[in-house]
Order: structure tokens, then C-alpha cells, then sequence
């Protein structure tokens, strides 16, 4: 019983759109060095960023569930199997976003596009995983804990 899925977004597109209007931002302010430094920077940071959410991928390694985005991974996510309590199929909203963050008695999210994610119980801890795959990451998960609960 293996699962992997990589859920391709659209978050990246926005993200280069708006690093696109800072590096002409900064062509058009020369007469500000600093200014254009900083809006400058500021289109690195943001397209590094929308380089790491192009994809993002869930993986079951055996004991441990990993999550990470890509191609460049700067978020990433391992969760133990024993560890998770319980397992729900669930939905975020607009006010939840994109990305990896913490909402205030949300919980944890990490995704890249859409709204259906897999809600998870980790001691005190909620963690949603979003994906374009709910039924079938519900169902694998489903699964491993009841296989590992025997």
C-alpha cells in the first residue's frame, strides 16, 4: 500500500505576474537607487516563491507521511503516522490562502490551489493537507491507521 500524488497549482502564475511588475517597478524608479534596490529584491524573494509552489507532492515513506512543494522544496512537511489521532476529509476557505502558515484556531495548511484538503488531528495540533486527490489520500490514510492500530 503505497500512495504518491503531486498536485500542480496555479499560486506560481500569480506570483511571477507580480515579480514581473516589481522588476519593471524598478527599472522605472532609477532616480530612487534604493527604492529600485528594494523593489528589485523584493521580485527575487517573490519569485523564488513562486518557483518552490509550482507543484506540491504527498508521499507516503513507510512510517511517515511527506509533504513538500516544488521544484525547489522550501516547504516541506513530515508527519509521523503514529502521531496522527484522526483523519477527516475537509475544506479551506478564502481567508485560509495559499501556502504554508498557521491560522489562529484553524490549525496549520499547507497547499497551493483549490479549497478540499484532508484535515488531521495531531495530539492538540489540526493540520490540513490541501490536494486535488481527497478521496484517495482519505482512503490511504484511512488505511495506514487502521493497519498500524492492529
Amino acid at each position: 500500500m503505497r500512495y504518491e500524488h503531486t498536485q500542480k497549482g496555479k499560486l506560481h502564475l500569480i506570483l511571477y505576474f507580480v515579480a514581473l511588475y516589481l522588476f519593471i517597478s524598478s527599472v522605472f524608479i532609477r532616480h530612487d537607487p534604493f527604492g529600485a534596490m528594494v523593489l528589485f529584491c523584493g521580485a527575487l524573494l517573490i519569485l523564488v516563491f513562486g518557483f518552490s509552489l509550482q507543484t506540491f507532492t504527498v508521499r507516503d515513506e513507510g512510517d511517515f507521511l511527506r509533504i513538500f512543494s516544488g521544484p525547489l522544496p522550501l516547504f516541506r512537511k513530515k508527519i509521523q503516522y503514529s502521531e496522527i489521532e484522526d483523519v477527516k476529509i475537509n475544506k479551506s476557505n478564502i481567508l485560509d490562502g495559499w501556502g504554508l502558515h498557521y491560522g489562529i484556531g484553524r490549525g496549520w495548511i499547507i497547499n497551493i490551489w483549490g479549497f478540499d484538503c484532508i484535515a488531521l488531528k495531531i495530539g492538540k495540533k489540526k493540520f490540513r493537507i490541501g490536494t486535488d486527490d481527497k478521496e484517495a489520500l482519505f482512503d490511504f490514510l484511512k488505511r495506514k491507521l487502521e493497519k498500524d492500530s492492529t
